[in-house]
C-alpha cells in the first residue's frame, strides 16, 4: 500500500517506508520485495501490486548497487556483469541463502519475494533498446554485437533467483508475458507466498506504466535477434563507448 510523505528527501522517504513496513512484517502482515532485471516488467509489476494493495518494501529505489534495489546483481560471478551495467550495479556482495539476503538488504526476516522475467529474447531486445537510450551503445549494430554479453547477465540474474525459488517457499518467479495476459496468474503466485487476495473478474489494465511510455521508439525488434544466440560470442562485443564507463 502506498504512503505519501511530504517535504522529505528521497532517502528519508525510503527510510520511513522501510521502517513502517518492517513494523507491519513484525506484526505478521504480508510484506513483499519485488525484483527483476532492467526492462523486465518491474514497473508493470509494481503497478499491479499497488492496485492489489500489496505492501512492497523496496518500492523506493536506493542506490543501484544497494542490496535492496530491485535490479541488484546478487550472482556470484561479478565478471558476468557487462561493463556498462557494472558502472551502476557493480558490487562485491553475494548471498548463499534467503535469510542472508534479507539481512544484507535490511529486509524483515519474513519478507516474501517476487521476481519478474520476460522470455529471453524479449528481455534482451528490451535491454538493447534501453541501452541505446542510456548511451551504452552508439548505434544498433553495437547493441546487437552485445547480445551474448546481455544474455549472460540475464541468465546469471535469473539463475540466482530461480535457485532460491527452488529451495524456499518465500520466493516465486513469474513470467511477464503470462501475468500481463492473465492477472489471476499473478494473484495465484502472491497467494502461494501467503497473501490473501481474491481473484479478479477482469485483468488489470493501465493506460500507461511509469517509465514505459507507449510511444517509445523501438530501434531493435525481436526479428533482429534471430541467429545471434549461436552466432555471436561475448568476446565480439566491440566498439562499446568505454569512455563513458570510468568508475
Amino acid at each position: 500500500m502506498i504512503k505519501f510523505y511530504k517535504k522529505l528527501s528521497k532517502a528519508q522517504v525510503r527510510y520511513k517506508h522501510l521502517y513502517s513496513l518492517s513494523g507491519k512484517a513484525r506484526r505478521g502482515e504480508f510484506v513483499l520485495a519485488h525484483h527483476g532485471i532492467q526492462r523486465s516488467g518491474t514497473n508493470y509489476l509494481l503497478a499491479c501490486l499497488d492496485s492489489l494493495n500489496v505492501n512492497v518494501i523496496n518500492r523506493f529505489d536506493p542506490a543501484r548497487n544497494h542490496p535492496s534495489h530491485k535490479h541488484f546483481r546478487w550472482y556470484q560471478n561479478k565478471e558476468a556483469m557487462p561493463p556498462y551495467v557494472k558502472v551502476e550495479f557493480g558490487n562485491s556482495v553475494c548471498s548463499s541463502s534467503l535469510s542472508e539476503l534479507n539481512s544484507l538488504a535490511k529486509f524483515p526476516k519474513n519478507t516474501k519475494h517476487i521476481v519478474i522475467k520476460k522470455d529471453v529474447n524479449h528481455a534482451v531486445c528490451s535491454l538493447m533498446n534501453y541501452g541505446l537510450r542510456k548511451n551504452w551503445f552508439a548505434n544498433k549494430n553495437q547493441a546487437l554485437l552485445n547480445y551474448q554479453m546481455l544474455l549472460n547477465d540475464y541468465r546469471h540474474y535469473y539463475e540466482f533467483w530461480e535457485g532460491l525459488a527452488r529451495s524456499s517457499n518465500e520466493v516465486v518467479v513469474v513470467n511477464y508475458e503470462q501475468i500481463s495476459q492473465n492477472s489471476n496468474r499473478l494473484i495465484s503466485c502472491l497467494n502461494e507466498l501467503g497473501a490473501d487476495i481474491p481473484f479478479l473478474r477482469e485483468n488489470l489494465v493501465f493506460s500507461e506504466v511509469r517509465m514505459s511510455p507507449k510511444t517509445r521508439k523501438k530501434v531493435i525488434l525481436i526479428d533482429d535477434l534471430v541467429g545471434l544466440e549461436s552466432g555471436t560470442s561475448a568476446n565480439s562485443a566491440i566498439e562499446i563507448k568505454t569512455q563513458s564507463f570510468a568508475m
